[in-house]
C-alpha cells in the first residue's frame, strides 16, 4: 500500500497524510504499518467492485518505481541472487552512482522486435524490445546502482533498473532469472539476468528502455550502431 491509495480509500489529502505520519521519501509503507489520518477523514463509499478498474488502479509501472510510488512489501520479502522468483526487497535509501560515464553499450545482441515509439493500437513503446533465447545473459549498458530488481511491475515480469547518475535510468524487463538486488553497484557489461519470457510477452527477448530525467529516449540513438 501506498500514501496514496489512503488517501484515495479516505477522501484525504495526500500530502496530509505524508505530514502527519513524518513519512519521508520514497514514501514505503511496510505491511502491518498503521497510519494516522486526519479528523474528518471518512471511508469513500463504494459502488459495486470493477474487478478490472481496480487492477488498473493498483498497477505498478517503471514511472511508479522512479518516484518511489512501490506498494508495501512483507520484510521478509528479500530477493537472494539468481533468483528465478524475485522480490523486490523493503525500500531504502540507496547510494547514488557516480556520475554517469556518458556512453551505453548493448545488454545484448539480437534482432530488434519493436522499436521506440508508436505502435499498433494506438500503443506507444517506451523502449526497443530485443528477440534473445531464454537464458541469454543480460548486461548492464553502463555502470550504475541498482534501484529496483523484482517482478512487481505485470506487464514486464522480471525487471531491473539501473540508476547511472546524471539522470539517467535504464531498465531491463521479461527476465526470467534476475541476478542482482536492489542498491548492488554494477560495472557496464556485468551480467545482471537472463533472458525470458515473464510478464505479457509469449516469446524470450528484452525489453529495455533509456530514461533522461524519468523521460523515455530511444535507446537506438544512444547505443553504438551495428
Amino acid at each position: 500500500m501506498r500514501p496514496g491509495s489512503a488517501s484515495a480509500a479516505y477522501g484525504a489529502e495526500w500530502g496530509e497524510i505524508i505530514t502527519i505520519n513524518a513519512l519521508t521519501e520514497p514514501y514505503i509503507l511496510r505491511v502491518g504499518q498503521r497510519l494516522r489520518l486526519p479528523n474528518d477523514a471518512r471511508p469513500v463509499p463504494r459502488g459495486p467492485v470493477d474487478v478490472g478498474a481496480r487492477a488498473a488502479a493498483f498497477r505498478l509501472d517503471i514511472d511508479d518505481i522512479l518516484t518511489g510510488s512501490q506498494p508495501a512489501l512483507a520484510e521478509a520479502d528479500r530477493p537472494t541472487a539468481g533468483s528465478a522468483t524475485p522480490r523486490q526487497p523493503v525500500t531504502t535509501a540507496i547510494a547514488e552512482p557516480a556520475t554517469f560515464a556518458g556512453r551505453f553499450e548493448w545488454p545484448l545482441n539480437g534482432p530488434i522486435l519493436a522499436r521506440f515509439g508508436p505502435l499498433a493500437s494506438d500503443r506507444v513503446s517506451d523502449g526497443i524490445n530485443i528477440a534473445a533465447a531464454a537464458g541469454t545473459p543480460i548486461r548492464a549498458a553502463a555502470g550504475g546502482v541498482v534501484a529496483y530488481a523484482g517482478d512487481q511491475v505485470g506487464t514486464y515480469g522480471g525487471l531491473i533498473l539501473i540508476n547511472h547518475g546524471g539522470g539517467w535510468v535504464s531498465a531491463y524487463g521479461h527476465a526470467g532469472r534476475i541476478d542482482v538486488k536492489r542498491g548492488q553497484s554494477v560495472r557496464i557489461g556485468d551480467v545482471i539476468g537472463r533472458a525470458g519470457a515473464t510478464g505479457q510477452v509469449q516469446t524470450s527477448q528484452l525489453h529495455f528502455q533509456l530514461r533522461k530525467n524519468r523521460i523515455p529516449v530511444d535507446p537506438m540513438k544512444q547505443l553504438p550502431p551495428r
